[in-house]
């Protein structure tokens, strides 16, 4: 089971670790769930979504789940980043994530100090506190990994040694495309609300998780309405949508994925693109 859940969290982290962090982060709790097949869907403020492309569904032709994530507390995270200088003069940091082994505790991750977490990590330069976090898909799809697995103890909160990644400055800013090293097959079902950006060329990128960093209260309802309060690039647009089929948001060998200002995280969709011509 924690072999399985390591290769979920080594898959998503690069994605979300150095792309913006928080020193801290506190919220009420969320009974909510993600949308089902008998959730009504509402308007938004993209009217095009059902004439335009890229609303048909996409299939990997993975068949058995890995990993499953059956209600939004079920894929509350939280991560914390570890940054050092390697003896090659470059910044890298170690992502710790909590999913293998719980959904982190509110009240332990308020708790949790950088300086005493520090002492743990002499090297460190500089200790981050990401999360809380939401994961939106409902299955992982990719096989699971025998990798080896370390496990260290942040202030009662038990967490996996997920990844170790290239710190990116330009990460730092919204809307700002990276690309990181991951397969990765996220799998929302037909049923559920998807949330996406479009860029000026007609890219798509999916929202894979929300967070609770700068916006404190940000639950999913919110994330129907979101492209309101989003200060959205020139040209781009927020697009919100019921699934008619599973789509499988995939990754081979690379990712491309980039975050907005409340540090949500959306991931590029390969195999589709919307002709900005028309």
């Amino acid at each position: 089971m924690l072999q399985q859940f390591y290769i979920f969290c080594l898959s998503v982290v690069v994605a979300l670790g150095l792309c913006g962090c928080a020193e801290s982060a506190d919220t009420a709790s969320d009974t909510n769930t993600q949308g089902s097949s008998n959730e009504t869907p509402t308007n938004t403020t993209d009217t095009t979504v059902e004439t335009e492309a890229c609303i048909d569904g996409n299939d990997s032709g993975l068949t058995d789940p890995q990993n499953s994530i059956p209600t939004l507390e079920d894929g509350r995270y939280c991560e914390v980043l570890v940054i050092y200088m390697s003896d090659e003069g470059v910044m890298l940091g170690d992502v710790w994530n909590s999913l293998a082994l719980g959904t982190c505790p509110q009240e332990l991750w308020e708790e949790l100090n950088t300086e005493t977490i520090a002492a743990d990590f002499p090297d460190a330069l500089v200790i981050r506190l990401n999360g809380p976090r939401y994961f939106l898909m409902q299955h992982l799809m990719d096989a699971p990994s025998q990798l080896e697995v370390t496990v260290h103890d942040f202030g009662g909160i038990a967490m996996v040694k997920a990844a170790t990644v290239e710190v990116n400055p330009a990460a730092q800013n919204g809307y700002t495309p990276i690309t990181v090293n991951r397969d990765n097959t996220w799998r929302f079902e037909a049923g559920n609300r998807v949330h996406e950006l479009i860029d000026t060329e007609g890219n798509v990128y999916t929202m894979q998780s929300f967070s609770r960093i700068v916006d404190e209260a940000l639950s999913y309802e919110d994330l129907e309405t979101l492209g309101d309060r989003l200060s959205l690039p020139d040209g781009w647009r927020y697009r919100v949508r019921m699934l008619d089929e599973d789509l499988d948001v995939q990754a081979i060998g690379t990712a491309t994925v980039l975050q907005d200002e409340l540090q949500n995280t959306y991931q590029w969709r390969a195999d589709c693109q919307i002709n900005t011509d028309d």
